[in-house]
């Protein structure tokens, strides 16, 4: 027997319930726990995929498992058997862009992420996702492009309107890109560094209204 979901798998397993002496020690103790059990879960992962090395969808999930423990040439590197072995799945070059992107390999991401939004143009993610790699590879007008597109996919997605937002302010659209800071905090008020950065435009503009009276 062998590790698996299956029946005819080995499946024990031993829990032990333990509780911290002070309350403080609780989130510490439970991140401790699941680094132990995503360190497990990828020795497993990888266990069936030696013998079942063509499921594309072990390989989305050996994927997961390891972008959570912050190893992103092996994510890469599986997203990347997703891709081969799905050739006309947006979600697998979504991923695979994304993985290269967190590598440093911008250019990549980029292809990658062209790709998503060939094989499925009304893919929201990919566009924003797109966006942001074309941003840091300099080509902020492009971005914006991305960004606007993403936005009339999915009007509400407020993670493109903020990179909508910090695109348009580079890009010195001012009053634009505050339009894009409050609709980010219309749908999540919490997000406090946003406001900053929506406050700093603004007090910027005004900067801008002066120097030209």
């Amino acid at each position: 027997m062998s590790y698996g979901q299956h029946t005819t798998d080995e499946m024990a397993e031993l829990w032990l319930q333990v509780v911290p002496r002070r309350p403080g020690d609780g989130p510490r103790l439970a991140r401790a726990v699941r680094e132990r059990v995503v360190r497990e879960e990828i020795v497993g992962t990888e266990k069936r995929l030696a013998s079942d090395p063509n499921n594309a969808t072990l390989h989305d999930d050996a994927a997961m498992l390891h972008a959570e423990a912050g190893h992103w040439e092996r994510t890469a590197d599986h997203f990347a058997e997703t891709a081969r072995l799905r050739p006309a799945s947006a979600a697998a070059q979504y991923n695979l862009g994304n993985a290269r992107f967190r590598q440093g390999r911008v250019d990549d991401a980029v292809d990658h992420l062209r790709r998503a939004v060939a094989l499925n143009p009304e893919y929201a993610l990919a566009y924003d996702g797109l966006g942001v790699a074309l941003y840091t590879r300099g080509q902020v007008e492009n971005a914006i492009a991305a960004y606007r597109r993403a936005l009339d996919l999915e009007p509400s997605h407020a993670d493109a309107h903020y990179h909508l937002a910090v695109a348009l302010r580079r890009a010195g659209r001012l009053a634009e890109a505050m339009l894009h800071y409050r609709q980010v905090l219309t749908r999540d008020p919490g997000r406090d560094a946003v406001r900053q950065e929506l406050a700093d435009t603004e007090r910027q503009l005004n900067a801008d209204v002066d120097l030209r009276r």
